[in-house]
């Protein structure tokens, strides 16, 4: 099922998932596109290639604009449009230089004249890949395997965020991960990243948290431990602690089903325009 997308962009599409054992009861899917507020743009933007090699990059939401460090365009496409990096695609018969421009970092700063919403900025980016990376694609859905990110029985254990970006001096990768001013969705995408499905957030938390999940199975491991090694390169935890750890530390688990899930395909993508 194909449905083009226009550079400005529209209202985000809801999914659903069937209830299990209720084939009419359905309960929305969120990680659809941004929910579209006006048709503003942002009043200055910045756009640079980074080549920093083995640099981690990041990106941060302010009050009037985005602040995106060494991120490749996969990523902020990702982030714009919020759906997991997974489920965009595109034909690399079509345009071989695809990947490339794709796979590239960079640094991208842009900001409005005065605050504005989450939501908003989201679709101000959009607009900007749309004029600046000439960024065109469209929606396709389809039914595939999910974990679906509920609150546990015992309900949540997480804090509101206080707005900092401490770092956990106790927490090293990859036998922990730290979470600074993240919302749900946001998580739940981290999680599909390791887990060889989307993770859908049905939990209904509207704040952002700040948390350290720590996955028991690696506790203990020396750094050349192989069970270590192995998880460290396998991108699917699905055969780890991860399910019992959310449980115990956040208050929240994972449920495996199927749904339709939308994702998205890249029809053309340049290398952006000068500044």
């Amino acid at each position: 099922m194909k449905q083009g997308i226009a550079h400005k962009p529209g209202p985000k599409k809801s999914l659903r998932l069937a209830a299990a054992g209720v084939a009419a009861l359905a309960v929305p899917l969120f990680f659809g596109l941004a929910k579209a507020q006006s048709q503003a743009v942002f009043d200055v933007a910045s756009i640079k290639l980074n080549t920093t090699v083995n640099t981690p990059g990041w990106t941060r939401f302010e009050p009037a604009g985005v602040n995106i460090q060494r991120a490749g365009l996969l990523s902020v496409i990702a982030t714009a449009y919020r759906i997991p990096a997974a489920l965009i695609s595109w034909d690399e018969r079509a345009d071989g230089r695809m990947r490339e421009v794709l796979a590239a970092r960079y640094d991208i700063v842009a900001k409005a004249e005065h605050e504005v919403p989450r939501d908003q900025l989201l679709s101000m980016l959009q607009a900007l890949m749309a004029d600046r990376f000439r960024l065109a694609l469209h929606r396709e859905s389809k039914t595939q395997p999910v974990y679906k990110l509920v609150v546990a029985k015992s309900g949540p254990k997480l804090k509101l965020s206080q707005g900092t970006q401490a770092r956990d001096p106790g927490c090293a990768p990859p036998k922990c991960m730290v979470f600074r001013d993240t919302n749900m969705w946001d998580f739940a995408a981290a999680l599909g990243s390791r887990m060889g499905r989307p993770v859908v957030d049905l939990t209904e938390l509207n704040g952002t948290y700040d948390f350290t999940l720590r996955l028991d199975i690696l506790e203990g491991l020396s750094a050349d431990d192989p069970e270590l090694k192995n998880t460290i390169g396998n991108s699917d935890w699905s055969s780890s602690s991860i399910f019992t750890d959310l449980e115990r530390q956040l208050g929240l688990r994972l449920v495996s089903d199927k749904a339709p899930v939308e994702g998205l395909v890249i029809d053309h993508v340049e290398r952006p325009s000068a500044n």
